[in-house]
């Protein structure tokens, strides 16, 4: 499969595993056509930081009211690992889609 450079509103046609021919076309402009993981990283956005702040800071509270008499705190740990985890991957994906000009 070729590497190919798109610019703003730019018809792209790529194939895909079978073969098949697929049409894109990116609405935004590309920055990355396929951006590094560094680059991913260093696309995050205002927002995409503060999901890594707020998604934790609310899913251990949440997880500690649902870990029961058992252990609560561990529950808390737990859940905000996860808050980390899925705020990490929205805003990673969020920074991909950006670079590479789906999204805004």
């Amino acid at each position: 499969m070729a590497t190919v450079t798109a610019t703003e509103g730019q018809q792209v046609t790529v194939r895909s595993r079978s073969g098949a021919q697929v049409d894109t076309k990116r609405p935004f402009e590309v920055t990355s056509a396929h951006p590094s993981f560094d680059e991913t990283l260093a696309g995050f956005s205002v927002v995409d930081r503060t999901r890594l702040a707020i998604m934790p800071a609310l899913a251990a509270p949440l997880a500690y009211s649902f870990g029961g008499k058992s252990n609560p705190r561990a529950a808390a740990a737990t859940g905000a690992l996860l808050g980390v985890g899925a705020a990490f991957c929205m805003g990673y994906l969020s920074s991909s889609a950006r670079l590479a000009g789906y999204k805004q």
